[in-house]
């Protein structure tokens, strides 16, 4: 996670993502897509593919790791608010037209747990699932309500409250 990283190099990979998510915010898909600027669709996916495995393994440490909300301000500030930034603007544009293999986007978690390629995707989601909330459970002390999981924990019908 971030905060493995040498304070000089992730104060740079910080800035790096500051800058780059602010880029795609003005950056139109044929600018990305066609004339591949300003980085190839090769090197936006490796971008993708680190900053991936770092987010996650910063929000959700191996088993034995520190981690946790306390945690993260050892994390380096500008790293830690805009890599997960600059992962998301890149997942939204792999969304709408896609650059990344869709097996991209849970690398990490096939790392930390394992390969589930042989489970039905149903089963697969739903292993997902409460893999990710037992993670999040241990470092936070708290299991996430997840809507439509019943319980009435909080999803309601989805109606607005002023109807």
């Amino acid at each position: 996670g971030c905060r493995d990283m040498p304070a000089d190099k992730a104060q740079a990979l910080g800035l790096f993502c500051r800058l780059y998510q602010h880029l795609l915010l003005v950056l139109d898909d044929d600018e990305m897509y066609d004339a591949q600027q300003p980085f190839t669709l090769d090197q936006a996916r490796a971008v993708a593919a680190s900053l991936n495995s770092l987010v996650f393994h910063t929000y959700l440490p191996k088993q034995g790791e520190l981690g946790g909300p306390g945690s993260m301000h050892a994390a380096p500030q500008l790293l830690a608010e805009y890599a997960p930034q600059l992962l998301r603007g890149l997942y939204e544009r792999d969304v709408r037209r896609g650059f990344c293999q869709p097996l991209l986007w849970l690398a990490p978690y096939y790392e930390t747990f394992g390969d589930a390629a042989d489970d039905a995707p149903a089963a697969r989601s739903g292993k997902v699932l409460a893999d990710l909330s037992s993670m999040m459970e241990a470092a936070f002390g708290q299991r996430p309500m997840l809507f439509g999981s019943g319980g009435g924990g909080g999803g309601g019908s989805g109606r607005a409250r002023d109807e």
